[in-house]
């Protein structure tokens, strides 16, 4: 795994090997996650937990897959909120969404159990700089499933 425990050596192997270009990011969940390179090769160690793991391939390994792809950005849909988010400045938080008729219902902020997961319709990432947003507001969540 990428964490700190006895057992976690993924970010020491690859610190070895100096492809280690970061451990521990401002992500939420999956703030261990380890990032490197190796020559052309990018890197991303994913944590242990499925939802650091589900957390960091959202935000860091689908945009890695469709850029390596030649896939475009995904578009995100856009909907009002249903109820405010609230989210800690300085880490960009992960939020999964259940599509509830024509608004986005936040089903869980930064860290989200397991049937949060199973129950996501989108995804959205709050940024690092930002408090969250205020029920209404319009967001542009990405598809975990076909509309």
């Amino acid at each position: 795994g990428t964490g700190d425990g006895c057992a976690d050596v993924t970010a020491e192997a690859l610190a070895r090997r100096r492809v280690l270009l970061a451990h521990g990011i401002a992500l939420r969940p999956g703030g261990t996650t380890a990032i490197g390179r190796l020559g052309k090769t990018p890197i991303v160690a994913l944590a242990g937990s499925p939802q650091q793991a589900f957390a960091g391939f959202l935000a860091l390994v689908q945009p890695v897959l469709d850029r390596l792809s030649g896939r475009s950005e995904r578009s995100g849909i856009i909907l009002p909120l249903s109820r405010k988010i609230s989210s800690a400045v300085g880490l960009c938080e992960i939020v999964l969404l259940a599509k509830e008729r024509d608004v986005w219902t936040p089903l869980a902020v930064g860290d989200f159990s397991l049937d949060a997961m199973r129950l996501a319709d989108a995804w959205l990432a709050v940024p690092d700089d930002s408090e969250g947003y205020a029920a209404g507001t319009p967001v542009a969540a990405v598809p975990l499933r076909n509309f």
